[in-house]
């Protein structure tokens, strides 16, 4: 085998999935002009068409107000001076924000443009065999040292209650990838996207350096291409690690969580947001009403045990004694016995 230690792919007969993308790349093609990052006057027109029409919008939106206001301008007030001066800043205020607005959009406003892809769906694979390939995926990124910024992040998919899609955002300047694994069915998706995103004020600042660099011959395709060769390293330092994902998918390899975040752990699964189980739990009793529960229990009510009777209220004159209780007849069936347990007298 002449790349070592690589893992052969199955019914692919010459050599491992690396050889045969090698393989592939040992022509010569064309000069690939589609990563072209210069700016031409039709995209800086663009720019400002969708600035300016914002902008008309926003303006239309505030004529009525400002006709209404110019309607009551012939009013005069409780004292009898003139309300110009309300309607002259109101007026104001629409010619100031209307430019503001035109401007806002039309530097801070995004191009986004797409550079490429890549997608493979496997069939017959559990969710194990997509965290082992995210894992994978994540532990590669780590160890080749790439000047990539890395953003991890897990959604729920909705498909299961236990399927989630890993993903991997790699961004470099204006570029910006994401790696895709989830379980598709009983399939598993991976794949790539890669986009370059431009502000505005970013785009014609190169429009306005292209035009100057164009004097000096510094702004030709070939100096456009050269500029783009981090570009054109960064898609295949993505599509490099995915080929080693697409590798370990295959052959259903076990990876553990540590060789994707060595010593940390892997992203939370994002939920999305459900009233259910709050719905479904009982109410909690009220404070107030839960104090006044534990500071006043109910009384527990006993055998009743006739006895002498309680003196009423005391009334200020001579005191009257109470009539003796009169003593029960016949056989006693409460007596001395039942507090101490023996046997009641005859």
């Amino acid at each position: 085998m002449p790349f070592g230690n690589a893992l052969p792919v199955p019914g692919w007969v010459g050599g491992d999935g690396n050889a045969a993308y090698l393989d592939k790349t040992l022509r010569h093609e064309q000069v690939e002009t589609a990563l072209d990052d210069r700016v031409s006057g039709r995209t800086v027109l663009q720019l400002w068409l969708r600035a300016a029409l914002i902008s008309w919008i926003a303006l239309l939106v505030q004529l009525p107000f400002l006709i209404m206001s110019l309607a009551g301008s012939t009013d005069s007030g409780q004292y009898g001076e003139s309300s110009g001066s309300s309607i002259g800043g109101f007026a104001l205020f629409v010619v100031f924000d209307v430019p503001v607005i035109f401007l806002l959009v039309l530097f801070c406003g995004k191009l986004t443009e797409p550079i490429g892809e890549w997608r493979v769906l496997l069939e017959n694979r559990s969710e194990q065999d997509v965290q082992s390939t995210y894992y994978k995926i994540c532990g590669v990124v780590a160890r080749r040292s790439f000047p990539l910024g890395v953003n991890y992040r897990r959604l729920k998919t909705g498909y299961g209650a236990q399927q989630s899609n890993g993903r991997l955002a790699l961004s470099n300047g204006d570029c910006e990838a994401v790696i895709s694994v989830f379980r598709y069915g009983d399939s598993l998706y991976l794949g790539w996207q890669m986009w370059r995103t431009r502000r505005g004020w970013r785009l014609i600042a190169r429009f306005v350096g292209d035009s100057l660099g164009s004097v000096f011959g510094q702004a030709d395709l070939a100096w456009a291409m050269l500029r783009t060769e981090n570009v054109r390293a960064m898609r295949e330092a993505v599509h490099a690690v995915c080929r080693e994902g697409l590798v370990t998918a295959i052959e259903r390899e076990e990876v553990p969580e540590q060789f994707g975040f060595g010593g940390g752990r892997a992203p939370q699964v994002e939920h999305p947001r459900t009233s259910g189980p709050v719905a479904a739990a009982a109410p909690a009793p009220a404070p107030y009403l839960e104090r006044a529960t534990a500071a006043a229990p109910a009384p527990v009510p006993g055998p009743v045990v006739p006895g002498p009777v309680v003196p009423g209220p005391v009334v200020p004159g001579p005191v009257v004694p109470a009539p003796a209780p009169e003593q029960p007849q016949g056989p006693p069936t409460i007596g001395d016995g039942w507090s101490t347990g023996e046997p009641a007298r005859p």
